[in-house]
């Protein structure tokens, strides 16, 4: 789905929505979550390839923009995954790329953080706010 998105993106405008409209609790024991990382980090890596053979369709303002990005979705990728050193070493190529625009971006600086705090404090802490949000809607 994300690679036919991002081929679609490449050819019409698009529109970016910073409102979150989904909240996905994804967990160790879901039996897709380690397969979508996967997934995200082969194609964001094969994404990356085209755009260093100039084989995919973007201008020079927008190549090294959508490397960025892309590295950075590796990055979360890996630490979703647990591989906290390959996450590091994503996000430290996606800084090096566009260092103005992820130092100002909350939520490069948010997926930063979630590789450094351990795993089992980030969970409760979202259980802890789906909790408070669930009560916040029965309002």
């Amino acid at each position: 789905d994300w690679k036919l998105l991002v081929k679609i993106c490449s050819k019409e405008k698009a529109v970016v929505i910073k409102k979150v409209i989904l909240n996905v609790l994804r967990h160790e024991d879901n039996s897709s979550f380690f397969y979508i990382q996967d997934a995200i980090i082969n194609i964001s890596k094969g994404f990356i390839e085209q755009i260093k053979r100039n084989q995919f369709p973007v201008n020079d303002g927008a190549r090294l923009k959508l490397k960025a990005e892309l590295n950075k979705r590796i990055g979360m990728a890996y630490s979703r995954k647990g591989e906290k050193l390959a996450s590091l070493k994503y996000f430290y190529k996606a800084l090096q790329q566009q260092p103005q625009h992820l130092l100002s971006d909350l939520s490069f600086i948010k997926e930063l953080a979630y590789v450094l705090i351990p795993a089992e404090i980030l969970i409760y802490l979202r259980r802890l706010q789906l909790k408070i949000g669930t009560k916040e809607l029965a309002r």
